[in-house]
């Protein structure tokens, strides 16, 4: 493959900026989800084995991360649900659980607010 030694020195930074000049460039955050998972997969060589210091605990960036683990339980109790064979088990114990994923709806918007701004600015700062 032509571009696969760029491609497998990708840093997680650089797939942040792509997606962030798209937001920049209006195309809706439904729209890039659409090929998302394409892009992640091109680049998952590098970005698994990209190399990062874990943030101090109770840091801005420790919280994020709290919440994403909280969210990976709610979506791996939604797992359990849905091996249920029971239909109406399943139906009834899967609602409450797919509203409960509303909670984060603020969460992402702190990230898309907050935290995607500051990354970029820090990779401009760093690479100019």
């Amino acid at each position: 493959m032509k571009y696969r030694s760029d491609i497998e020195q990708v840093v997680p930074q650089e797939v942040f900026e792509i997606f962030h000049r798209l937001l920049q460039k209006g195309i809706k955050p439904k729209e890039i989800l659409v090929f998302l998972d394409k892009v992640i997969n091109v680049f998952y060589k590098s970005l698994i084995s990209y190399s990062w210091e874990r943030p101090e605990k109770n840091s801005f960036m420790d919280f994020l991360m709290q919440e994403n683990r909280a969210l990976i339980n709610k979506l791996d109790k939604i797992k359990e649900i849905l091996k249920e064979k029971d239909f109406e088990a399943r139906k009834g114990a899967l609602i409450p659980k797919i509203s409960e994923l509303m909670e984060f709806n603020h969460y992402y918007l702190k990230k898309e607010n907050s935290l995607f701004p500051i990354l970029y600015f820090a990779k401009n700062i760093l690479h100019n």
